[in-house]
């Protein structure tokens, strides 16, 4: 059977869970179309910060610390929360006598006592950014190492990203967790320097052996998925699951993160498949680039960090610690000889081939995608491989998606958690009126899809059988300009989805594409009537007027652009710049009379040389002017007035000269006998 044929027995037979034996009394699982492989994100771990307090039992709560405990005693909630340290707790509830005490006598251990551990806690209890990142920077230049992280995570927020990345490395090499988990996961996404897989692993098998951490167990066992050493990542996620108390699931389930348990169980019995298929079936999940806690002081968050065209980031991750990897591992990849690479063993689809038919669709309650900078992605079957090049390639999809003008949402087929819509759906949602896609989707159960197969959501948008049978594409917009306009409201352009496909020349063909479709501006543009008129007054004011005579407005611009100007109004076919030094007595002719100067040699020799850019800026400026004069008004009408041409060419003035009028007698604008 050909692999294509393989993959697509399993969308048209798998079923979830479903139990098989293999004759000898063993259970097996036959694997679904694909498994979704979850792992730990920026945005999960942004909200923390570590802080040092190891010195507060020794040196607060002991009778025979510097300070003691005699003050706190009459605050057993403080030794409480201090004992078992709640920053939150503290910064909140405590009392605000209590709270200047605590400060004072922190500030004295740091500032007297030399313990600058406490400038963490003082930063901890602080309510005042400022006053935070000061504490912090104090600690991290007296090299404690929580301090040295959280003060590089605060520089971040204060966008500061190349002193916050210095300072939580830093910190991260003299063992602290958090930073070591910090550095691992900008390293392995790309969020604040450029991706280095390699990097990556060495802080999560730091975090592996230094802190036991769950999170890097998750996430290296997903880089080795990703490789496809399928033996290895399995002993990681379950090493990882083991972990994991009732306590520790719980709070796992708070904060949305269960789901990376499933991995184990996954990989378990995706290695009943052949070594070289099993990559096939594994979706990576995607997780957003944005360090969304760092940055919510202003909302901006750092772009993702690409390497140069020269070292073009890795599209997967060859290990660098072969000693770690699972015999088994080992013995299949030399047996089978594998590429790693995935899909590598499809035939690719010619470049040429790709096109984008669009069909003219209508969707129920079409308020929730009512904007046509938005493009949405709906599949009517889920089509695991397409799904799995978005995800491993969103942030870069976004970002091309965003320079051609379109807010990218990816809502696929296999949306089956809720706790994944940050992840799936981006950072845009369009917002009509009071209603919010996220927010939307969360409450609707319409979108909830309790299979991978199929897509739930398929059904409550589109009304009508308009679309095929199967299929994959973008929802696009397509607002009415006026009630005569009875297009619908949507174009859907079909993508291809069948494997095998060269995704990344099929997603530059379809930037290609979107390119060329112009968008819509709503705002009612007016038409310059025939008959209107171009008047330059008796000091060479420059008026439109319509053609009932009521004026439209006065087109202002500066002596020089409006000097060339009047040369294009000149000569009805036009000049060329690099041309300007054959009109130079032209010119000084018209700038001697607009203007009071006397330095007009200076001002036109610059305009006429041909070695510098002061004539194309002219031009761009008497655009300007009547843009801005004409912004109620269509491109026709504004180019009747406005110059036309292109660089290298012959500029010229549209309008016919017998709507211009002309009044200053001292100069006559249309005699070139002179």
């Amino acid at each position: 059977m050909k692999l294509t044929d393989y993959i697509r027995h399993f969308f048209q037979t798998a079923k979830d869970d479903t139990e098989n034996s293999d004759g000898i009394g063993r259970t097996l699982m036959l694997p679904k179309p694909y498994y979704t492989f979850y792992r730990l994100g920026p945005n999960h771990i942004t909200s923390l910060y570590p802080v040092d307090n190891d010195f507060i039992e020794a040196e607060i709560l002991s009778p025979n610390g510097i300070i003691g405990p005699k003050f706190y005693e009459n605050e057993p909630e403080a030794i409480e929360h201090l004992n078992d340290f709640n920053n939150d707790w503290l910064r909140t509830e405590l009392s605000p006598e209590a709270l200047e005490h605590l400060k004072a006598d922190l500030l004295l251990l740091a500032e007297e006592h030399g313990i600058a551990s406490a400038y963490t806690i003082l930063g901890s209890i602080s309510n005042e950014f400022k006053e935070q990142i000061g504490y912090f920077k104090l600690a991290a230049e007296a090299g404690v190492k929580e301090g040295m992280v959280s003060y590089g995570l605060f520089s971040c927020t204060d966008n500061n990203l190349s002193e916050g990345l210095k300072w939580i490395e830093k910190g991260a090499d003299l063992g602290d967790e958090i930073g070591m988990l910090t550095m691992a996961i900008t390293l392995q996404y790309g969020t604040l320097t450029t991706i280095d897989y390699n990097r990556a692993a060495h802080y999560y098998r730091r975090l592996i052996a230094e802190c036991n951490s769950f999170y890097a167990l998750v996430n290296l066992g997903v880089m080795y998925v990703d490789a496809n050493y399928f033996h290895t990542a399995f002993r990681l996620f379950s090493q990882a699951n083991a972990l994991c108390d009732e306590k520790e699931r719980d709070r796992l389930s708070r904060f949305g993160n269960l789901r990376l348990m499933e991995n184990a169980e996954s990989c378990r019995i995706l290695l009943n498949l052949p070594v070289e298929s099993r990559r096939k079936h594994a979706v990576i999940q995607h997780h957003s680039h944005q360090l969304e806690a760092i940055f919510m002081n202003n909302k901006i968050a750092p772009p993702t960090v690409y390497n140069s065209d020269e070292n073009p980031e890795p599209k997967t991750w060859t290990p660098d610690e072969m000693s770690e990897i699972e015999p088994a591992d080992i013995a299949e990849h030399e047996s089978a000889s594998l590429d790693i690479v995935p899909n590598n063993a499809l035939v690719k689809y010619p470049y040429d081939d790709f096109v984008f038919p669009t069909i003219k669709v209508e969707i129920r309650n079409p308020e929730i995608f009512g904007n046509q900078h938005e493009l949405v992605f709906l599949e009517k079957n889920a089509h695991f491989e397409l799904n799995q090049y978005i995800q491993q390639n969103l942030t870069m999809l976004r970002a091309s998606f965003r320079r051609i003008g379109y807010h990218f949402t990816y809502l696929p087929a296999h949306t089956i958690s809720y706790n994944d819509l940050d992840d799936l759906l981006g950072t845009y949602f369009n917002t009509y009126g009071s209603i919010d896609i996220k927010d939307y989707i969360k409450s609707s159960r319409t979108f909830h899809s309790k299979t991978r197969d199929e897509s739930s959501y398929w059904e409550y948008l589109f009304s009508k059988e308009e679309l095929p049978a199967d299929c994959a594409g973008f929802l696009r917009h397509t607002p009415r300009i006026a009630d005569v306009d009875r297009r619908p409201y949507y174009d859907y352009i079909l993508f291809p989805y069948q494997p095998g496909t060269y995704w990344d020349k099929a997603f530059l063909r379809l930037f290609d594409y979107l390119a060329t479709l112009p968008f819509v501006d709503l705002k009612t543009k007016k038409h310059i009537q025939a008959g209107s008129t171009l008047v330059i007054d008796e000091s060479f004011n420059i008026f439109i007027i319509d053609a009932d005579g009521s004026p439209i407005g006065e087109v202002k611009m500066s002596i020089l652009p409006k000097t060339l100007f009047f040369l294009l109004l000149r000569y009805r076919n036009g000049v060329a710049i690099k041309c300007l030094s054959d009109y130079r007595d032209d010119l000084l002719s018209i700038y001697s009379m607009i203007s009071n100067r006397q330095d007009i040699n200076r001002s036109i020799n610059d305009l006429i040389d041909p070695t510098k850019n002061s004539a194309n800026e002219k031009i761009s400026r008497i655009r300007q002017a009547f843009d801005k004069t004409l912004s109620d008004f269509d491109d026709e009408s504004r180019s009747i007035f406005s110059p036309q041409g292109k660089r290298g060419e012959a500029y010229y003035v549209k309008i016919n000269r017998n709507q211009v009028i002309w009044k200053p007698t001292s100069f006559n604008i249309f005699d070139t006998s002179n």
